[in-house]
């Protein structure tokens, strides 16, 4: 009967995360809930984790699973899906969990993929000695494993050894390795590469890699030839910042790719083109509030990315103002130099950003802090970068000491990432308007956020609160109103939307969302259980037109004779669906009604 029902306005849309939290939310509302949809199969868990629902397909691979036995092929499929997911998410605590015994099922391919995982998580854990005492029973095991999981356990030891500090050890472990390396393998050539940067030997990873092909080694080769002083820093970074601009690259590599042209850039002296390319490499992946600790390897870099711009950009705005002749205190000459300076726009954020963590008055912090959060946003991907600047956690523990007109924008930015909760936690305690934005409209989008953001109460009051007064709204705001009530009422926040509806009544803009208004309400009170009500509303709603057997009301009148069966109220609801019987001449609606009425006949027979 889907086609009798009305579809409600979509305005804006849900990230996938955002979606699956509320379809969780809802579930959690409802505990007798609708009947539970075909449990998924792996290849769905898989598609969901790569359409950006991790969180979801991890929740469906712990629950939906079969057990060991009697099936120890599906059992093994499913596990390797939940302990892959576990690493991605960098859940490692959960992954050390599930590694610590497994199961007789466990064959000697799946044994071997969770027992390197499980080396991972020791490592990303700072217990490289365990991980490193695991990765030699795996590789002395007496057992013949592939030659590719040879070589990422010795990868993973030279990892150890370098987490550990033993450089010496871990060179003899990264020539080891390179023994066992066949030359057309060229995904572990690439690996090795990145580990023998990271452990300062450029010239032997520009040697590995001649030759091999793919966006990843091209990255690495370029930072090889640039540090073994195999290739000139111009030379380097064109070629780098080249590849960086061509669309292929996933984000992680094009990111990689501006950070060879900012090293490369600072080799040349060049302390603007370094700011530039680093502020490029953060807007390209950017990390947006408190990421879960990932373990890939030691880092050729030497640093987070965005650590390295913090640096680059207090380095820099260091000798600008000395070469200007500023003292360390000036607060108001960095700041007038800042903004109107004849210094180069990447020096003049350089010195923003020094004013930011430095200035001794809280005021010119804040000055500074706007300003740069408007520079920064200027820039390519620049909501991305903004974001992950003043949302970085070790830098700015606590967003609520951020401007307000900063906190908009940072909130801005993690709701284009589609990070609903943290700009929830960004926006907590702010209850009025950046300047030049709309009150009415901004505060919509607030109680937005925290009903997405798993606050629904609050985002419910701050919209009664909204509603207070009389008069009609314009059709397009009442419309974004009914959004944020369809997101309280998906998270199973029927009271609060039965409150919000209650309070919108002077404001609706006409007489056809008057009459949806009753339905929306009706859906609630179904949502609730309460089926007295939810048919009564939707009567209302179906009969707010003369005779109320027009499309809208037939829809109305289908849920009212739905929930008066629910209701007991079964004579009423025969007689709901003979109205509309009566008026149907689709023959697969009209044979939809013959069956609800069929339904009824057989429940009262039932009936004691």
């Amino acid at each position: 009967m889907a086609a009798l029902l009305p579809q409600r306005a979509r305005v804006g849309r849900l990230s996938p995360l955002a979606a699956a939290a509320l379809a969780v939310a809802a579930a959690a509302a409802h505990a007798a809930g609708p009947p539970q949809a075909p449990p998924p199969d792996p290849a769905e868990v898989r598609a969901l984790a790569r359409a950006g629902a991790p969180g979801l397909a991890l929740r469906l691979a712990l629950r939906a699973a079969p057990a060991p036995e009697p099936d120890p092929g599906a059992w093994a499929v499913w596990e390797v899906l939940r302990l892959e997911l576990l690493a991605a998410a960098g859940r490692w605590e959960a992954l050390l969990e599930r590694t610590a015994r497994l199961p007789a099922a466990a064959g000697p391919e799946l044994r071997r993929h969770a027992l390197t995982l499980r080396a991972r998580a020791l490592l990303a854990r700072g217990r490289p000695a365990e991980a490193r005492a695991l990765l030699r029973r795996l590789i002395w095991s007496g057992e013949a494993p592939p030659a590719a999981a040879l070589a990422r356990w010795r990868r993973l030891v030279v990892e150890c050894y370098a987490a550990e500090g033993r450089r010496e050890a871990a060179v003899v472990a990264l020539r080891r390795l390179r023994q066992d390396l066949g030359p057309g393998d060229a995904l572990a050539r690439t690996a090795t590469a990145r580990l023998l940067l990271a452990l300062g030997r450029p010239a032997e990873a520009h040697e590995l890699l001649e030759g091999v092909e793919g966006e990843e080694a091209a990255v690495w080769r370029l930072l090889a030839a640039l540090r073994a002083g195999a290739a000139a820093p111009a030379a380097v970074r064109k070629r780098a910042a080249a590849l960086a601009a061509r669309e292929g690259p996933a984000p992680r590599l094009r990111a990689a790719a501006w950070r060879v042209a900012a090293e490369a850039a600072a080799r040349a002296g060049d302390a603007a083109g370094r700011i530039r390319a680093l502020e490029a490499a953060v807007a390209a992946a950017p990390p947006l509030g408190a990421a879960r600790a990932r373990a890939e390897g030691a880092d050729p870099f030497g640093r987070p990315v965005l650590a390295a711009l913090w640096a680059a950009w207090e380095e820099a705005a260091a000798r600008e103002a000395n070469a200007r002749g500023l003292l360390v205190g000036d607060d108001a000459a960095w700041l007038a130099l800042a903004r109107e300076g004849e210094a180069a726009p990447a020096l003049r954020r350089a010195l923003l950003a020094w004013l930011v963590r430095h200035a001794g008055a809280q005021a010119v912090r804040a000055a500074a802090a706007e300003a740069l959060a408007v520079a920064l946003a200027a820039l390519p991907g620049g909501e991305g970068l903004l974001g992950a600047v003043f949302l970085d956690p070790a830098r700015f523990p606590a967003p609520a000491a951020l401007p307000p007109a900063v906190r908009y924008r940072a909130a801005g930015a993690a709701l284009a990432a589609g990070r609903v909760r943290l700009a929830s936690r960004v926006l907590a305690g702010l209850d009025r308007p950046p300047p030049g934005v709309d009150a009415t409209d901004w505060r919509l989008r607030r109680a937005r956020v925290l009903v997405l953001g798993g606050r629904p109460r609050e985002g419910a009051e701050a919209l009664r609160a909204l509603l207070a007064g009389e008069g009609p709204w314009p059709a397009s705001r009442y419309d974004r109103l009914m959004q944020v009530v369809f997101d309280l009422q998906a998270a199973g926040g029927h009271r609060e939307a039965l409150a919000v509806l209650a309070a919108a009544g002077p404001r609706v803009p006409d007489a056809r969302r008057a009459r949806e208004r009753w339905y929306w309400m009706a859906d609630s009170w179904r949502g609730l259980g309460e089926h007295v009500q939810a048919a009564r509303l939707y009567l209302r709603s179906a009969l707010a037109a003369a005779g109320g057997l027009d499309p809208w009301g037939r829809s109305a009148r289908y849920r009212a004779a739905e929930s008066l069966a629910a209701a007991g109220l079964r004579e009423d609801a025969a007689r709901q669906y003979r109205a509309l019987l009566a008026v149907t001449k689709d023959p697969a609606r009209r044979a939809l009604l013959a069956q609800a009425l069929a339904r009824l006949g057989a429940a009262a027979a039932e009936a004691p």
